[in-house]
């Protein structure tokens, strides 16, 4: 095909030439085993679909510079693909090995032309790295490191003229955030370590940053800390729940009985969710929001952010996956 660059294999080669082929061009995240396992489950599966595994070897050694086609494999059960004992999505797992390494599963979108696209649920899913974009800006300000921003801007007409430059965020450390507020107007924060600062109850407040400030918005021990507590208060009130319910009676020093089962239901409650907030910080521009605050939603201001931090991220998912998996709750899964 003249899509593809010279040299590379075609379809009607032999899977070990492709695989050699496919394997020089990925981008070093994951380690070669891994890679290699991932790229030979592939090769085979697409050995009798020539056009798509054509398609594949031309997008992937041009790195993307002609249109190609969809690359398909069979959706699972549960979406996810099983590679050398480890499970994930499948456009995820080719997005990540030949095109962004630290890729995160929620920041790709498809692209318009792909038409069997992971999230359009069809029982075929389009694994070409190539038919999906990252929906991650690299940069806000002068925002580096080992987090990425997930933007959610809205309304911005107006607004972008108070923004002006807007906020620094620089990373410290292993993972600590700090932020300047580059802009004429003041900019608005929801930040777990500025509550603990102020003395508020977590997630209460919104905290107000004036102009010129250089501020501390996010420590990564405490968020560290605060995930470990959780997830286990979340763990000890599921497993006093189950006790109650099935009216065991509760060894010395934790709490039985219908009535606090009912009190417990809440930290029983405790999810994924609950505990990846901790890992997000939450800005707006010029206008607040929250109980101190006309407007209630963040939603409602006229420009707002969400960073993602990708290293406490990387921390809950270790957390969770220490979780013993027959105390783990429910809503844990």
């Amino acid at each position: 095909s003249s899509a593809m660059s010279l040299g590379a294999p075609t379809g009607s080669d032999a899977c070990l030439s492709i695989v050699h082929s496919l394997m020089c061009h990925r981008q070093g995240g994951e380690n070669e085993s891994f890679a290699k396992r991932a790229i030979e489950s592939l090769v085979k599966k697409l050995k009798e679909k020539k056009d798509e595994l054509d398609s594949l070897i031309a997008a992937v050694t041009t790195n993307g510079a002609h249109p190609s086609k969809c690359v398909t494999i069979q959706r699972t059960l549960d979406g996810r693909l099983q590679v050398a004992g480890r499970k994930g999505f499948p456009h995820v797992i080719y997005a990540r090995l030949w095109r962004w390494p630290d890729l995160h599963k929620n920041e790709l979108k498809h692209v318009k032309f792909c038409q069997f696209a992971f999230d359009l649920k069809y029982d075929s899913v389009c694994v070409n790295p190539y038919h999906y974009e990252r929906v991650v800006a690299p940069a806000i300000g002068g925002m580096q490191g080992g987090f990425g921003g997930l933007l959610a801007l809205t309304g911005l007409c107006g607004s972008r003229l108070h923004i002006g430059k807007g906020v620094q965020l620089e990373c410290r450390g292993e993972g600590d955030v700090w932020m300047r507020c580059l802009s004429d107007h003041a900019v608005f924060v929801q930040s777990y370590y500025l509550d603990r600062e102020a003395g508020r109850a977590p997630g209460d407040a919104v905290h107000k940053i004036y102009p010129g400030a250089y501020i501390k918005v996010f420590d990564l021990r405490q968020c560290h800390r605060q995930m470990q507590q959780q997830a286990a208060t979340a763990q000890a009130a599921a497993a006093a729940q189950a006790a109650a319910v099935a009216g065991n009676i509760p060894g010395p020093g934790s709490v039985g009985g219908i009535a606090p089962a009912v009190g417990l239901s809440a930290a029983a409650g405790i999810g994924v969710d609950d505990l990846r907030r901790l890992c997000i910080l939450r800005l707006s521009f010029v206008k607040g929001w929250g109980p101190d605050y006309p407007r209630q939603s963040i939603k409602h201001t006229p420009c707002w952010i969400e960073v993602h931090l990708h290293r406490a991220l990387q921390l809950l998912d270790e957390v969770l996956h220490a979780m013993p998996a027959a105390a783990e709750p429910g809503p844990l899964l």
